[in-house]
């Protein structure tokens, strides 16, 4: 890491904010990175907000423009869910599923015109089943060369409507991943508590 520039954090799929206040107490956080945190509800914590995160309600996605989300809430609008593909989970009692549209970036575009291929990125990916295409649209378009650290949690048995055969989809990215010089890579059971605190 010491022949690159700028440090960054992007979290995609923040929730609340957990993994990045992990990321935050760890050895390994310093005050000059950049964070960035992006997820379709806005529950992040005022705490890891005074920390310094740059936070956007937005999905992620694989071109710029509004797209329609799928939230499950109870009557108090807290979700236990939300992505771009309803939840295969049951629904509670009290709980409704809705679909609403939600503004969305080009995660990949965004990237390649925010940084450089010199700079020490790591990019967490939570996003309900978005991660395929997004991932795919990183390769192709060679965003995924900026990355240096990659969590990423694949959705194949977690969300109705895919429309690909996601557990093939899963095992191949991460066949391609795996192949990248110098990626770390940590999938699914990872993600939880990466850092390690």
């Amino acid at each position: 890491m010491n022949n690159k520039n700028r440090k960054v954090w992007i979290d995609c799929g923040s929730y609340m904010g957990l993994i990045t206040r992990r990321f935050v107490l760890s050895d390994e956080y310093s005050d000059d990175f950049e964070l960035y945190a992006f997820d379709i509800r806005c529950r992040m914590k005022g705490s890891i907000l005074a920390y310094g995160v740059d936070f956007h309600q937005k999905a992620v996605w694989i071109e710029d423009g509004v797209i329609p989300v799928f939230l499950t809430s109870d009557s108090s609008m807290k979700g236990t869910s939300s992505g771009l593909y309803p939840s295969t989970k049951q629904l509670r009692e009290g709980q409704k599923l809705e679909e609403v549209s939600m503004p969305c970036f080009d995660l990949s575009s965004w990237i390649m015109e925010k940084f450089s291929v010199n700079d020490y990125i790591i990019l967490k990916l939570d996003i309900e089943g978005a991660e395929y295409k997004v991932l795919q649209k990183m390769f192709d378009d060679g965003s995924i060369d900026y990355i240096n650290r990659l969590y990423v949690e694949f959705h194949s048995n977690k969300r109705k409507k895919i429309d690909f055969d996601a557990h093939e989809a899963s095992w191949a990215l991460h066949e391609k991943l795996s192949d990248i010089a110098g990626l770390e890579l940590f999938v699914n059971e990872d993600i939880p508590n990466p850092i390690g605190v």
